[in-house]
């Protein structure tokens, strides 16, 4: 099975990376999941947005369902591609990607080689998931997360200010593909799943967008 399509001399370490990457999660993942761990792969349950109407006060509330939004966004799958240098990491340990790889002018790798697309593609995830025609790529490096605290993340995350940055963050936390497969391939998923947490982003930013800590959120990062 192909499973890399480099051409030069990054093929072997490619192949081997890859394949070693499915075998481990492959192992790791065990028997076929029920139909209830399917809808929450980690089988960590995120509330729904309705069990934060309890709160009157709107910036507590606000800032409350991004505090719950956060248990993904702190996960290793996300931090994984935010990272705070130009390699990504990989696993819940967050180890320096291997292959090598760079984000690139353009976060997808450098060069016509070492790009994210040249492993991550045509190759069915251990879960079902499948890496065909979705647009691996590293986060902008001013979007990296990595030893941030939430407060940060969520000041810097406003700091996209206006209708058309926030509609992008709201369309890649619901619908892009790339983070879907953080719930999709692998044993080790954030909490929910990728419409629950799009639920609350939703949320987040319908009630103003209030950060936690905001005094915290201010400080440097």
């Amino acid at each position: 099975m192909a499973v890399c399509r480099l051409l030069t001399a990054g093929r072997a370490a490619c192949t081997v990376a890859t394949l070693s990457g499915l075998l481990l999660a492959q192992a790791a993942s065990g028997p076929p999941q029920s139909s209830k761990a399917a809808e929450s792969p980690s089988g960590v349950p995120l509330k729904a947005v309705s069990e934060f109407d309890a709160i009157q006060d709107p910036r507590a509330r606000s800032a409350a369902l991004f505090i719950e939004a956060g248990k993904v966004l702190q996960h290793p799958r996300c931090l994984n591609c935010h990272p705070n240098g130009d390699s990504p990491t990989q696993r819940d340990e967050m180890t320096l990607h291997r292959p090598l790889v760079v984000r690139g002018a353009r976060g997808w790798g450098a060069g016509n080689a070492m790009t994210c697309v040249a492993c991550h593609s045509s190759v069915s995830g251990p879960t079902g998931g499948s890496f065909d025609d979705i647009r691996w790529r590293v986060a902008p490096a001013k979007m990296a997360w990595q030893g941030l605290t939430l407060p940060q993340i969520c000041a810097q995350l406003k700091d996209r200010r206006g209708k058309s940055d926030t509609d992008k963050m709201l369309k890649h936390s619901v619908e892009d593909k790339v983070i879907g497969m953080g719930w999709n391939f692998g044993p080790a998923s954030p909490p929910g799943t990728q419409k629950e947490f799009g639920e609350l982003m939703k949320a987040w930013v319908a009630t103003g967008g209030h950060c936690p800590n905001t005094g915290e959120a201010r400080g440097k990062h």
